[in-house]
Order: structure tokens, then sequence, then C-alpha cells
């Protein structure tokens, strides 16, 4: 009897001790969704920022791998709030209990997720749900003072801010994005001029040789079956394979010399005849192409300053 009652209070105690491991990791999980850093905005006497010399130190001295060099830390984040609009919402955005959603929580918070997967670091104990810009609260704010309070307050500002040289000038370091927004320059390398032989430029030289090998290739083929039967043509092709060649290039021109008798013949001719066609309609539709040349006049940009000098027009 009193090892009944022992071996009942030792699993009592052990449903008691997992319950409440199972109630605290619930409650920690619930209260990673909550913002809690809430510094007010622009205000740089509190600052949540981490010393990471450390961390830079050992990466430098090849202590510990870059993408290893945050695992087991807890970074605070600091994202801009996107709940009062209907669009950007699907960024980030909190739920009418102030906290991130459980279900489609924002493409910010996704890759932030999959970011601290992969580097193990921790994230929602620690960050902080940025007001949008108000033209009425922050008179002659712009997002570049957002992205400098906001960097200079926590340890990583998350939003599609634009990497411009100001920004990486004033001291703002970007990561490699998943959004390109810079501004490149697009112009055409020259102009094609017309020659002798513009009407090959269709097709490459590798596509001219093997249409000509498959010239001769079904044009001796079609000679041999009017060979073995004398009655597989209309004309006495039996001694003439230039002929039926020649017969077979002209397919290539949409003319169709070929009188086929047998079923044979009229079967190799229907498939050679179709393959004509696509070849021809696809020749036709790329020497269209290529021999549309109107004259411009080509002015060579390198940079924006030039662009506005030469007063190019914008290309989308």
């Amino acid at each position: 009897l009193f090892y009944k009652i022992t071996f009942f209070d030792n699993l009592r105690t052990t449903m008691r001790i997992f319950a409440l491991l199972t109630i605290l990791l619930l409650r920690r999980t619930l209260a990673q969704q909550r913002p809690s850093l809430n510094a007010t905005k622009f205000d740089r006497s509190v600052s949540y920022r981490n010393n990471y010399c450390d961390v830079l130190s050992q990466v430098y001295g090849n202590v510990v791998k870059l993408p290893f060099a945050l695992k087991g830390r807890n970074l605070n984040l600091a994202f801009v709030d996107y709940t009062s609009t209907s669009d950007e919402s699907i960024f980030f955005g909190l739920n009418e209990m102030g906290e991130v959603k459980r279900s489609d929580a924002g493409l910010f918070v996704m890759l932030i997720d999959e970011l601290a997967t992969r580097a193990g670091f921790t994230w929602r104990d620690s960050f902080a749900a940025i007001p949008l810009l108000n033209s009425e609260e922050d008179v002659n704010r712009t997002w570049t003072e957002l992205l400098l309070w906001t960097t200079d307050t926590y340890d990583v500002a998350v939003d599609f801010f634009a990497k411009t040289p100001e920004r990486i000038a004033l001291g703002v370091s970007f990561p490699d994005g998943w959004y390109d927004s810079s501004v490149i320059l697009v112009g055409r390398s020259g102009e094609g001029e017309l020659s002798l032989f513009s009407f090959f430029r269709p097709f490459t030289v590798g596509v001219w040789l093997m249409i000509g090998v498959f010239i001769v290739f079904t044009g001796l083929l079609y000679w041999f079956l009017a060979r073995v039967d004398t009655v597989s043509d209309a004309r006495d092709l039996g001694d003439k394979p230039l002929s039926a060649i020649f017969l077979a290039s002209l397919a290539f021109t949409s003319n169709f010399e070929f009188r086929p008798n047998t079923a044979s013949a009229q079967l190799m001719a229907f498939s050679w005849s179709f393959w004509a066609l696509i070849v021809g309609a696809a020749y036709t539709a790329n020497l269209a192409n290529f021999l549309i040349n109107r004259e411009r006049t080509i002015s060579h940009v390198t940079n924006l300053n030039q662009a506005v000098l030469y007063q190019t027009p914008p290309r989308h």
C-alpha cells in the first residue's frame, strides 16, 4: 500500500510539473505577440540597441562564422506599423488586441521569422511597432529621419526603406534586400544597319545548317521512296535525287511541288509541308522584326546628371 501511494503521489507530481511547464510555454508564446518596446517616436533619450562589438570581433577573428554570429541572441527590432492602412497592412499589422496576428501576420514578420530560424536568434520578446509618419504630429519630418531615429534606437529597422546614397552616407547599413528599388539606366547599345545578308538574321547559323540538313535528308528520303516504288510520285524521280532535293527545298518557300500517289509518300509529304509551314511562319515574324529600322538620335548616358543634361525621356 505504501508503494502504491508513493507511486500515485509521484505520478500526480509529474503531471503537475508537466502542466505547469505547458502553461509557461503557452504564456511565453502568447507574450511574444505583443510589442514590448515603446519608445516615443523621434525621442533619442531612450535606446534599445545592443552592443555587438564582441560579435563583430569574433567574426573578423574567424572564431565564429557569419551565418551563426547571432545564434542564441535576442534582437530588439522595430517594425513600421501599417495597421491603420488597408493595403500596406500586408507587410506588418496588429490585431484589435494590439498583438501580432496569429495568421497572416504580414510579409515582414514572415521574413524575420525565417531569418531568425536560420540564424538562431529571437526577436518576439522585444520588438516595437512604430507609428506611420503623420503630417500633423510629425511636421516636416521625412522617412530618412524616421529611419535614422529607428536605427539609433533599435538594433534593426524592419521596413522597405529604399537604399539611397544619402542614407548610406548618413551611416545606415543595408543588408542584401528582397526588394530592389535602385535606380538603373537602360539604353540601346546601337542601331542595327541593313546589309545584303540581313535576311539571314532571323535564325542563327546553327538553325540554318539544320534546315539545310533537313532539306537534303527529306529530298533523298523522298527519292528513295520513288526509287523503291515507281508510282510513289507522279513524276519519274527514280534516277533524279537532285530533283527530289530541289522539290523539298521549294517547300520552305511555301511552294509544294511533290505529287505523292502512295500512302507512305503522302504521309511524308504532309509531315514535310507542315514542318515548312511552322519554320516559314517563324522566319517571317522574325524577319519583320529585324527589318524594322528607324533612325534615332541616341544619347549615351551613364548617370542621372547626363540624363538631365541630354534631356533623355524616361522609359518604363
